[in-house]
């Protein structure tokens, strides 16, 4: 029977792979030795330093600010017209109610979140923050192609 083994503080865990027959001691010993810290996990994806003059930061600062407070303006507007217009009863406000929300969250943990951690080159929002913006961000980006592909399919 072919197997592996795996030391981690002078434990031994073999594995085997023919049958993976995990028992609770099993995982329990594996949970003891390989217990995951997010501030180590992220420390290794640090980009370097982008090398931009100063001018050229103040432009991407003021075009970042500007393109997310229109899309924050932009899709909260699109949420008073539809949820408080006369004719709002259709199946398409539905959907375009949807996908207002997935933008404005998109505008609000995408664009600021990304340009930040592309500016400073490292993730300066803590360890905690991190999968909670990357989840945020796959949902509403799913969210968004979810709802055209309905839009699609019900015209």
């Amino acid at each position: 029977m072919e197997t592996d083994e795996v030391s981690s503080g002078g434990s031994v865990l073999k594995i085997s792979h023919r049958d993976a027959n995990l028992t609770g001691d099993t995982i329990s010993a594996f949970d003891a030795n390989y217990s995951m810290d997010y501030g180590d996990l992220f420390s290794e994806y640090d980009y370097p330093d982008l090398e931009l003059a100063y001018e050229s930061r103040v432009s991407l600062i003021t075009l970042y600010s500007l393109t997310t407070a229109l899309s924050v303006f932009g899709n909260v507007f699109v949420l008073f017209v539809l949820s408080h217009g006369k004719q709002t009863k259709t199946n398409l406000t539905k959907f375009l109610l949807n996908m207002a929300v997935a933008d404005l969250f998109m505008a609000c943990f995408c664009i600021p979140f990304n340009f930040t951690n592309t500016m400073y080159g490292h993730w300066i929002f803590g360890a905690p923050m991190c999968p909670i913006v990357l989840f945020i961000q796959v949902t509403s980006v799913a969210v968004s192609i979810f709802t055209n592909m309905a839009i699609g399919i019900d015209r």
